[in-house]
């Protein structure tokens, strides 16, 4: 799939938000005491009355913890990609099931993700591929492949790079996928490359892993220097 494909607002994920619960006070009788605890509420279908959101009724329904948890492909704190509609995002998983308490029936996020970019929090609406993949070093997948300048994000002058923890030949061990979008894996390789530019953005690393796609030799592109996607392999000392 293409990026213009890919980033297509039906897989999206959507900032999160809070229906603020409603205050109200509490009756109070004219001699000055306070009203008496109101009656339990009325059933209806086997549910209270005053149920008003998603999430109050998932909860008097005691649906906890989810029967969909066991087949979530990330777990809280792995590192994943996210559709946010006009473009991808990196970021972490914080949260998994939330209920979404704007909905009018019962609905259930895989995911609540935190950003990179903006510190803010999404909710991941499915556990797909077109809404979210893990992250990796990307680069031989065409279906991936797109993801390293959205990932890369921000940009400086060639001039004065920061440093990094590698140099040009250096034996380095990158995190790649394994499975498009749902698992990744360590493999071995050398840094081919210090800070080029690829797909129009400047990253830290190009490595080149050799016997990668069917025996033959394979690059992939490093857009952040830190030990989720890099880290030194044998013989390597970090700088």
């Amino acid at each position: 799939s293409s990026s213009s494909s890919s980033s297509s607002s039906s897989g999206s994920s959507r900032s999160r938000s809070r229906r603020k619960p409603s205050k109200r006070k509490a009756a109070t009788p004219s001699n000055g005491t306070a009203a008496p605890p109101p009656p339990p509420p009325e059933r209806d279908r086997g549910l209270p009355k005053h149920v008003e959101t998603a999430a109050d009724r998932a909860r008097a329904n005691g649906v906890f913890p989810s029967p969909h948890e066991p087949a979530w492909r990330f777990g809280v704190g792995d590192r994943v990609v996210c559709n946010v509609g006009e473009c991808w995002r990196p970021g972490v998983v914080e949260m998994r099931d939330e209920i979404d308490d704007e909905a009018d029936e019962f609905a259930l996020f895989p995911y609540v993700v935190r950003l990179d970019m903006t510190g803010r929090q999404i909710m991941v609406p499915r556990d797909q591929n077109e809404c979210v993949l893990a992250e990796a070093c990307f680069g031989p997948r065409a279906e991936t492949a797109f993801l390293t300048p959205w990932c890369r994000g921000e940009e400086f002058e060639l001039s004065e790079p920061p440093p990094l923890r590698f140099e040009q030949g250096a034996a380095v061990d990158v995190r790649v996928e394994h499975r498009l979008g749902e698992e990744t894996e360590w493999v071995g390789g050398r840094v081919a490359a210090v800070w080029p530019r690829v797909r129009g953005k400047i990253v830290p690393y190009v490595v080149a892993i050799p016997r990668r796609l069917g025996g033959r030799a394979a690059d992939v592109a490093v857009h952040r220097d830190d030990a989720w996607l890099v880290r030194a392999g044998e013989g390597t000392v970090e700088r």
